[in-house]
């Protein structure tokens, strides 16, 4: 039989080509079957995992830190060829860094797999995961439960995170508190009060620190020009008020503060003068600080002023209303009381509530049902927000405690120890602030109070925010400055970016060949997040991770797509309410 010569040549040519593309599909098939054994170490869907965690002790989760270089299924193959255990990736923890959560199964040598995986050279560090002892947010002092005021504006949240003492750079941090008189003594300030270094390591009776002021060694009585901070006759007034910003917390002894641990700065005024007197005290103690980067004075962020004259208006008395703005440049906010009378202070007029400095905060008070205070002055230009005033339990003289404090008086040491609280966070974003820019880390400080009240239906067009203090959703603020971008703390909006809403706040870079990162954001804070990936066919991809929310840390996750075939893929952000979207594309 006769053959076509130009058709053998087309047969011939057809051939080779089903031979090649059955060798490609081989070599494909062979490929996706080692890329499964090569991921046979890691959960790949819900399924896989109900199956391993029946299988795995689950007790004995491990960290680890893998060398990026090498790929954890390279190692986990040599260790179970070497020592005939098997480890699983069941959480990524940072991958992009190299950390996972790994449990073991069939030891069938029963080795210590902490030793195996310590000595492997491409295993930096491996430890177990275990539960860490949270600070206790409730202080064992015998008289705590009488203090109703503190669960009130959510301080047990905000000591899960700190209870105050220093920033994250160390500062120790001051409040400067003037009132009538303090106890010294008092068993519940010991340890809190502030003691001026260079006349404690000086010469008694002498001027050791040359601020013409004679052993000004806890700060200075400005009525008696002396250091006697407890004059003859003085009430309990300025011990309590010191001790709601900083009665010793957790010592096992009465009450405690706001801050378990903070410097007191007792200063005692009576007149006019000698609260103008006593405010440039303080403001010298600061601009000393700050002028000698933190080798002398004192790192003081508030004042306290449990006091005020009624009837009066700001420039009628230009001597202290002129110091709060001086004061803040220096990064010092100051708290104030308004008048205890039911009155419209915009109208009638009080001394300092009617001074406008943006560094200074009026306060009124508010009963534990948020019902304004009857014999509380409000204003809804001159008063800023409200916090507990209504029997209140705080140290008194004598070694004694008082149940009954209460009025603006002690609403106002709320609010000035709370900011002194909120500089505690753990965020060196916020202690470089303090230091670099001292001013705007004080306003920053003032729009997380008063930007995040609580509102009061009896502070309705009564106060300028409408709302009672709360110091847990201003560290929230804190925390979302701290966390966030240039970009969002310039726009002013941190808050809202990453508390104010669950969802997508960035994905970057996009496209990516390698790493997806993906900043969130949360509602609350240990509440997870769900993430889920899905390929233009609706497969869903392997994203063994979810995002958790912890005070101060970024809301971020990393997605490693190396191995994700090129293509468009779509990110899934999951709560019980709503579905947020967001396609990005693998190189």
């Amino acid at each position: 039989m006769l053959v076509n010569p130009e058709l053998k040549q087309r047969v011939s040519k057809l051939f080779k080509i089903m031979k090649y593309r059955f060798f490609i599909f081989c070599l494909l098939i062979f490929s996706i079957s080692v890329d499964a054994q090569e991921n046979d170490y890691f959960i790949k869907n819900k399924n896989d995992k109900k199956i391993i965690d029946e299988q795995l002790n689950p007790d004995q989760e491990i960290l680890v830190q893998i060398n990026t270089d090498k790929k954890p299924d390279q190692i986990f193959k040599q260790i179970k060829k070497e020592f005939a255990v098997e480890f699983f990736i069941v959480k990524n923890i940072a991958p992009k860094y190299g950390f996972y959560n790994l449990r073991e199964k069939n030891n069938l040598k029963n080795v210590d797999p902490l030793i195996v995986l310590r000595n492997h050279p491409d295993i930096i560090s491996a430890q177990y995961d275990r539960p860490v002892e949270f600070r206790d947010t409730i202080p064992n002092d015998p008289r705590y439960d009488e203090q109703w005021h503190y669960p009130h504006i959510g301080l047990p949240n905000v000591w899960d995170v700190s209870t105050g003492g220093w920033t994250a750079n160390g500062d120790e941090i001051v409040v400067a508190v003037l009132d009538s008189g303090f106890d010294i003594n008092h068993e519940d300030l010991q340890g809190n009060i502030w003691v001026n270094q260079k006349e404690a390591m000086g010469v008694a009776g002498e001027d050791d620190d040359g601020n013409g002021l004679i052993d000004d060694l806890h700060g200075w009585n400005f009525v008696t020009e002396s250091n006697e901070l407890l004059p003859f006759g003085s009430t309990g007034h300025g011990t309590s008020s010191a001790g709601i910003v900083g009665a010793k917390g957790n010592n096992g002894i009465g009450v405690a503060g706001v801050n378990w641990d903070v410097k007191l700065m007792l200063i005692v005024v009576k007149n006019v003068s000698e609260i103008v007197a006593g405010f440039y005290y303080a403001l010298e103690q600061r601009e000393l600080y700050n002028n000698t980067n933190g080798a002398e004075g004192a790192f003081i962020v508030a004042t306290n002023g449990s006091f005020g004259i009624p009837n009066r208006f700001c420039d009628e008395e230009p001597a202290w209303g002129g110091v709060y703005d001086l004061l803040g440049q220096q990064g010092v906010l100051s708290a104030a009381a308004t008048v205890n009378e039911n009155w419209d202070v915009d109208q009638v007029g009080d001394l300092p509530t009617s001074c406008e400095s943006e560094f200074l905060i009026s306060v009124t008070s508010i009963d534990p049902e948020d019902e304004k205070v009857e014999r509380a002055a409000f204003g809804a230009t001159s008063v800023d927000l409200a916090a507990p005033g209504f029997k209140t339990l705080s140290p008194s003289v004598n070694i004694d405690y008082n149940p009954e404090f209460g009025g603006n008086s002690t609403a106002c040491p709320h609010v000035a120890g709370t900011i002194a609280l909120l500089y505690s966070m753990p965020c060196p974003e916020l202690a470089d602030l303090a230091t670099s820019d001292p001013p705007a880390a004080a306003l920053l400080l003032r729009d997380a109070i008063l930007q995040n009240t609580i509102p009061v239906p009896s502070l309705r067009g009564k106060t300028v925010t409408e709302g009672r203090l709360d110091a847990y959703e201003s560290m929230k603020h804190i925390h979302s400055w701290c966390i966030g971008t240039a970009e969002d703390r310039a726009a002013d909006q941190v808050k809202e970016v990453y508390q104010g809403r669950r969802g997508m706040v960035r994905l970057y870079p996009n496209p990516s060949s390698e790493w997806i990162t993906v900043d969130f954001a949360a509602l609350e804070f240990e509440k997870a997040v769900t993430f889920r990936v899905f390929n233009v066919l609706g497969q869903e991809m392997v994203v063994p991770v979810e995002g958790l929310t912890f005070p101060f840390e970024k809301q971020q996750i990393y997605i490693d797509v190396t191995d994700w075939s090129s293509g468009v893929y779509v990110l899934n952000i999951l709560d019980n309410s709503q579905k947020i979207s967001l396609p990005f594309m693998k190189l």
